[in-house]
């Protein structure tokens, strides 16, 4: 599975892809020479996280691996994340068609509808709010990352 650089799980190898402002970019896999790049990454004081969550990064060990081997510190998604990892991992399947087969599912969205929530516009409600969060985080990120770098090189 790969999502913005990071591919993991039993199909394929590690690679963590970051960009530090004004540095080049730092692939490290799964090899000695490189996990000593992003544990001088950590040290500096800058987090990896993994953008990319799914139920196989848990069950395979992979989470420990990257915390252990490649110093990643955090974790964090969106729901696009996890409608790729449930659309494309039968991990999950076993578990929705249990909460379909016990009919709460149908119970939650009807409470909601007889509360005059329109589900489908919540979540697209939802889904803007995040996005238009998501943009301000990340903007206020870079201009912190540029200040300090002004601040290093000055």
């Amino acid at each position: 599975m790969s999502v913005d650089g990071i591919r993991h799980g039993p199909r394929s190898d590690c690679r963590l892809t970051t960009q530090l402002a004004g540095g080049p970019i730092l692939n490290d896999a799964f090899d000695p020479d490189h996990m000593k790049a992003t544990q001088r990454l950590h040290d500096v004081g800058q987090s990896l996280w993994l953008d990319d969550i799914d139920r196989d990064l848990f069950a395979t060990g992979s989470l420990q691996r990257y915390i252990d081997e490649l110093s990643v510190t955090g974790l964090t998604s969106n729901p696009a994340i996890f409608d790729h990892a449930i659309k494309n991992n039968a991990s999950y399947d076993d578990g929705i068609r249990a909460k379909l087969a016990d009919g709460k599912s149908g119970a939650v969205i009807a409470a909601h509808a007889k509360e005059g929530i329109d589900v489908d516009t919540l979540a697209a409600q939802l889904q803007d709010e995040g996005a238009k969060s998501f943009v301000r985080s990340w903007r206020d990120l870079m201009g912190v990352i540029a200040s300090k770098s002004a601040a290093k090189a000055g």
